[in-house]
């Protein structure tokens, strides 16, 4: 019997002796399971912060937007921050973040390449949600740190759908109504192998007008007319960025043109000027202030690139060939009269002529002058690249790649066809011509 006592002696000492330590320790795993589940609580805000913002980036083709929609979502799901009028936007990184905060930070960057998951050029919008949270039982293990700093990352991937557009009407940044591609009269507009995308509306009228596609896509709205269409129609897909505007190759030509290594020659087509062993009735690649050909000239155009600091003319009953060719110009790019031509840009992997899948480009902002109209038959191959201004096709122009392996793309601020132009277009992975899609989806892969 005063054994038994003995033992509950024992144990009732040792109970009081353990007591305090059970304690905390059964506390400190409840504190830390409180900074699982808030950790928990975070990343269901930056997930939905991050989505929210890539989905405004699609609308808006604006990082700070992009940004400050993603803070904003973070708040309203419960981050906490001092005020939104301390957020301080860096152009130069894309970031949005409050300058000052209590207990709580959020980050928005818009990353616009090499941070993909599924592809390293696709946009993303990471969201980074960060609370400090005081310390209350776990304090006594660290005298100097009074809290605990929980975080989550989510990382919104803006991928690339649908088919290759051969028709890319870029319009203006932000603005999804306005007519950026139009049909007008009898026109033929046949991109079976593709796609048509305008970054506002799609306006056809006329009863003969014909356009067939994989899908026609508009950020605004698609105004059929009394056209004939073939291939789906989707409207309020948003915009899409100009897939050519960070292509390194274009951007050091269009650096080379505002920089010439060498003096502008005369205009070739006027006077006869050639250079080096170029020989009789070609022009070789180099600096020109214009080429102009008309008459019933018979040319040929060196494989290369061709830097021309003012408009680009051909017209006339003349015939302009060339294989390999990119041409680079400062103003207006017009093809009219009623000559038969056959142009060709370098191909993918090419190591020769000018610039893989890219035949003409100008960042000219002139409204009018850069046309395909008259009595023309062209082939082209290689993208007809006119960001700025408006790309028109009138006439009885007929533009095909009939002849030719590659690509029929045109990628302009607006795209006006009209009369009864024909318009064939097609593109193929071997063009190239840069692959992106005819609209933006978004993928949380992080």
């Amino acid at each position: 019997m005063k054994l038994l006592l003995h033992k509950r002696g024992s144990v009732a000492l040792l109970t009081a002796v353990m007591a305090p330590v059970l304690i905390m320790t059964l506390a400190l795993g409840v504190e830390v399971s409180f900074w699982s589940l808030k950790k928990v609580e975070l990343q269901r805000i930056a997930d939905v912060a991050a989505w929210a913002g890539a989905r405004q980036f699609i609308v808006t083709s604006s990082p700070q937007s992009a940004t400050n929609t993603a803070a904003d979502v973070a708040e309203l799901n419960g981050a906490t921050v001092t005020s939104p009028s301390a957020r301080v936007w860096t152009a130069a990184t894309s970031t949005t973040a409050p300058s000052t905060m209590t207990d709580n930070t959020i980050t928005a960057q818009v990353i616009l390449t090499g941070a993909g998951v599924k592809n390293t050029t696709d946009t993303v919008v990471k969201v980074t949600v960060t609370q400090n949270i005081a310390k209350s039982f776990s304090r006594i293990f660290s005298k100097t740190q009074s809290s605990v700093t929980v975080s989550a990352v989510a990382v919104a991937e803006l991928a690339t759908v649908g088919t290759q557009p051969c028709l890319l009407a870029l319009g203006q940044a932000g603005v999804l109504t306005g007519a950026d591609l139009t049909g007008v009269g009898n026109v033929t507009i046949d991109a079976t192998d593709c796609s048509v995308r305008s970054n506002g509306d799609v306006n056809l009228s006329g009863t003969n007008v014909s356009l067939t596609a994989d899908g026609i896509y508009a950020a605004g709205v698609i105004n059929p007319g009394d056209a004939s269409i073939t291939g789906t129609q989707y409207q309020g897909q948003g915009q899409i960025n100009d897939p050519y505007a960070n292509y390194a190759p274009l951007v050091a030509g269009f650096n080379t043109l505002s920089s010439p290594t060498a003096n502008f020659l005369p205009d070739p087509g006027k006077n006869g000027q050639t250079t080096g062993l170029c020989p009789p009735s070609t022009i070789c690649p180099g600096s020109y202030s214009s080429i102009t050909l008309d008459g019933n000239q018979a040319v040929t155009l060196q494989p290369g690139t061709y830097y021309v600091e003012g408009d680009v003319s051909f017209a006339g009953k003349g015939k302009l060939t060339g294989t390999g060719v990119t041409i680079i110009a400062g103003g207006t790019i017009s093809y009219t009269g009623s000559g038969s031509d056959t142009l060709a840009a370098p191909l993918s992997g090419s190591t020769t002529g000018g610039i893989p899948g890219v035949l003409f480009a100008s960042k000219s902002t002139a409204t009018g002058g850069s046309q395909f109209a008259g009595k023309t038959s062209d082939s082209f191959s290689g993208v007809i690249y006119y960001p700025n201004g408006t790309m028109a096709f009138a006439g009885t122009s007929n533009t095909t790649t009939d002849g030719l392996t590659g690509c029929n793309e045109v990628v302009a601020k607006v795209i006006a066809i009209s009369g009864s132009a024909k318009l064939f277009a097609s593109c193929s992975a071997s063009d190239g011509t840069l692959p992106f899609g005819s609209v933006l989806s978004v993928a949380l892969v992080q």
